[in-house]
């Protein structure tokens, strides 16, 4: 249970650092990579971090239902 809420932090940390990495350093990436390019890949980044914090958020849940079955044998 300690794991799963270890992870969304690191996911929403990493989230964070990569939103603030693009609104500091996002006109050197712009002379690069085509914008759409950039919100693209940004875009599949939140959605696969939504997708592990709401994954461990049922994980835990389902964990401490199994815990407490346990604790009643």
């Amino acid at each position: 249970m300690d794991k799963c809420t270890s992870e969304q932090f690191w996911t929403v940390a990493a989230l964070t650092a990569a939103d603030g990495f693009l609104l500091t350093n996002g006109w050197d990436l712009e002379k690069r990579f085509s914008y759409g390019g950039i919100m693209l890949v940004l875009t599949v980044l939140t959605c696969w971090g939504i997708w592990i914090i709401v994954e461990r958020h049922k994980y835990y849940f389902i964990s401490q239902r199994d815990l407490k079955a346990l604790h009643l044998l």
